[in-house]
């Protein structure tokens, strides 16, 4: 790797400062981040894509049901919106956090790789169930079969959003 590194022109190397962050403000009048714009998580955990494209679905559910584009109308679905992403994108960067500490090179990660390693299965199952039970469906849209194993978390947007003449279950 470091021949690689050696071999690639100093001007086409860039630095990419991995961090995790939550950021409060979501939104601000019209305007409104999704994504690493208000949850920046570092890669290792897998979890940012999957974080922002359920931020899109449930900003999407919320954005289909306004009647008019009167500031305070729009402000309120934008609200809403962060009040259901908060805590998962919340969770998505504590999660992220503790699975970059884990691939550290130091004794307390060795610790808890070796742990983690002779763990029994069902208990790892257990563990890692919690970044999968956030998966949010387009409410407009007929609903896919949840074929997971694991319950899915309470969806409000669904639930609020949902057309009378649409079933909320599949």
């Amino acid at each position: 790797m470091g021949d690689l590194i050696d071999a690639t022109p100093k001007e086409v190397i860039c630095k990419v400062m991995l961090e995790e962050k939550l950021f409060e403000t979501w939104t601000y009048g019209r305007t409104v981040l999704i994504g690493d714009a208000c949850h920046k998580m570092n890669p290792s955990a897998g979890l940012g894509a999957q974080t922002a494209m359920g931020d899109a679905v449930v900003l999407a559910n919320y954005i289909n049901t306004l009647t008019t584009v009167e500031p305070e109308d729009v402000e309120k679905v934008l609200k809403a919106y962060k009040a259901e992403r908060y805590p998962i994108g919340k969770a998505a960067v504590a999660t992220s956090a503790s699975v970059f500490k884990g691939i550290q090179q130091n004794f307390v990660a060795r610790l808890v790789r070796a742990i983690l390693r002779n763990m029994p299965r069902w208990l790892l199952f257990a563990i890692s169930a919690r970044s999968v039970r956030s998966r949010p469906q387009i409410s407009f849209l007929p609903l896919a079969e949840d074929k997971c194993q694991i319950k899915a978390l309470c969806q409000p947007s669904l639930e609020k959003t949902r057309p009378k003449n649409m079933a909320t279950s599949v």
